[in-house]
């Protein structure tokens, strides 16, 4: 790996853990809240200290550049992945007509899943 590409993944990390809050108090963290221990090849271990209650955290993340070629689940069929291979992307419009269908749906989770009690 590129020293360009461990910035931009340090960069990119950075931003994903700013956007979390502190379990604690609630606190936003910030770039500056995060110190990298290790990093070795996609794998980063970092601590994140709270500004604000001095709480602690260790945070493992794997990150994979967008070159990686993302491997089916393996307990799909050949059938399922030519299925969900012709059915293309979800759309914006299919999580506006989930949704609408979810705000009036009064069962639980197995019965919203086909799955038996």
């Amino acid at each position: 790996m590129s020293e360009k590409d461990g910035a931009n993944e340090r960069a990119y990390i950075q931003h994903l853990i700013s956007n979390l809050r502190c379990p604690v108090c609630d606190h936003r963290y910030t770039t500056d809240d995060i110190l990298l221990i290790e990093h070795k090849d996609e794998l980063w271990c970092m601590v994140i200290a709270c500004p604000g209650c001095e709480t602690k955290g260790l945070v493992f993340a794997i990150v994979k550049s967008h070159e990686a070629s993302i491997e089916p689940p393996a307990d799909l069929t050949t059938e399922e992945l030519v299925t969900f291979e012709e059915r293309g992307p979800i759309t914006v419009d299919d999580v506006l007509d989930f949704y609408d269908y979810l705000e009036d749906y009064r069962g639980d989770m197995a019965e919203l899943l086909g799955m038996e009690p």
